[in-house]
């Protein structure tokens, strides 16, 4: 995959997600309100693909919310997984933030692709 835009690029307008998985039938992202374990999902957004990469944009504020990504492979969906392109935003229970807060950051980072953290 030649481009560098896979994981998550937030701003208060939308969010947009992307996922490289050409070996996948089917993706989602499962949003979640809370990363509390046994917590159901408040959405599940299908995305689209094409050549391999898997997208999907949200319009509205996400801050706040949980996600993780699905994919369906041989008929069967496989596990949540959390967002690779992000492995510094692990959380205990396998949900990433949408946003995260850090201290001296006023609104947060964009999170743009798994360069930045």
């Amino acid at each position: 995959y030649a481009f560098d835009d896979l994981g998550v690029t937030y701003t208060p307008e939308k969010t947009t997600f992307k996922l490289w998985s050409p070996a996948a039938q089917r993706a989602r992202v499962r949003l979640y309100d809370t990363d509390t374990p046994g917590a159901g999902p408040i959405d599940e957004l299908d995305m689209d693909e094409i050549d391999g990469a898997w997208t999907v944009t949200e319009g509205g504020d996400l801050a706040g919310a949980y996600y993780t990504y699905q994919i369906r492979v041989n008929g069967n969906w496989n596990a949540e997984a959390m967002d690779p392109y992000q492995p510094a935003l692990r959380r205990p229970h396998g949900r990433r933030p949408v946003r995260a807060s850090y201290p001296g950051l006023e609104h947060g980072p964009q999170l743009r692709h798994r360069t930045q953290g």
